[in-house]
């Protein structure tokens, strides 16, 4: 079968390189027989936003089928290809409308079957779930500590709170890399430094501007 491999990276870094990813896309390949013919990389992008340059030449070129050259398109897993739900399922269904299938390596998804398909969907599902359920318990932890004056990444550079920063942006509670320094009361460039040492973007996480929507 000609297959398509699809790779993603939030960050350059050594630790974020994409051929981790293709290498393992690749023997998967070499033993279940499959021919690659087409290879996509998005570096230091989003998982959250479908316009990345590499994906969307992807599904432009899955879904015109007189030039279309692979039958099935394979990532290492669901939150490579997608960590919207909705963005997920819609970029899906446009492939199973034109008859390409969706291989997830880790995840053992493959949508081209019913039953991959349903657990495609159910996985989606509740990984969007246990974020915005995450999301809540975090936010409720933060307005507590705000509230009685606490603050985090005081003092000594050890003590930012890299993950800490990473909800702020993720449930809105700060709408830029530098609102979240300013919250955890240390200086934006120790923030990004500490956030990059751990191999973290965290314009990965900063909210989408919405736009046509009051």
């Amino acid at each position: 079968m000609k297959v398509a491999l699809y790779a993603r990276v939030s960050t350059d870094d050594k630790d974020q390189n994409p051929e981790t990813q293709l290498l393992i896309l690749r023997e998967y390949c070499e033993i279940y027989g499959h021919q690659v013919v087409a290879t996509f990389v998005d570096e230091g992008r989003s998982g959250k936003n479908p316009e990345r340059p590499a994906f969307k030449d992807m599904m432009k070129e899955a879904t015109n089928r007189s030039k279309r050259r692979f039958q099935t398109i394979i990532c290492l897993r669901l939150d490579r290809f997608m960590r919207s739900a909705l963005y997920g399922l819609q970029a899906t269904q446009e492939l199973q409308d034109v008859e390409c299938g969706l291989i997830f390596v880790k995840d053992k998804i493959d949508t081209s079957t019913p039953g991959g398909r349903f657990f495609y969907t159910l996985m989606f599902a509740f990984a969007q779930m246990e974020r915005e359920h995450h999301g809540e318990r975090v936010s409720e932890g933060i307005h507590r500590r705000l509230k009685e004056g606490g603050s985090w990444g005081k003092g000594r550079r050890k003590d930012v709170n890299v993950g800490l920063a990473v909800e702020l942006l993720r449930n809105g509670n700060a709408c830029s890399v530098s609102d979240a320094a300013r919250q955890l009361k240390v200086p934006t460039s120790t923030l990004v430094d500490h956030a990059r040492k751990k191999g973290i973007d965290l314009t990965e996480y900063t909210p989408r501007k919405k736009q046509g929507v009051v």
